[in-house]
């Protein structure tokens, strides 16, 4: 029985931050707005694509792997709660998850528990 070699890319969803970046950097398309092209494309020499996944050049650090809302969610869970948990502020909370090389949505303003309302 042969293999298919077929690429799978995660789901994004439609109001995901990193759409607009990873089809710049896939297709070269920019909007028609020029005032928002040269925002992208400043914006996306910064990043870079490996293996479908969208990751973030830093001089400081290695490549920062960028998250979607959820996986930012889960990540800041784990990270605060897990076994391991850093019980710490927003700021060295952050510090330590791109440590570990993720790339923190820059939506979030702080960590949030579910059952709180905005």
């Amino acid at each position: 029985m042969e293999e298919s070699s077929a690429t799978t890319f995660p789901i994004m969803r439609a109001n995901d931050w990193r759409i607009p970046i990873k089809e710049y950097l896939l297709t070269w398309t920019v909007p028609s707005d020029r005032l928002e092209a040269i925002k992208l494309t400043k914006r996306a020499s910064g990043y870079c694509i490996i293996d479908g996944l969208l990751y973030r050049r830093s001089t400081s650090s290695p490549l920062l792997k960028c998250l979607s809302s959820e996986e930012n969610i889960y990540v800041l869970r784990e990270m605060h709660e897990g076994v391991y948990g850093l019980h710490a502020g927003f700021r060295a909370l952050a510090a330590q998850i791109t440590k570990a090389g993720f790339l923190l949505a820059h939506h979030i303003t702080r960590f949030q528990r579910p059952s709180e309302e905005v």
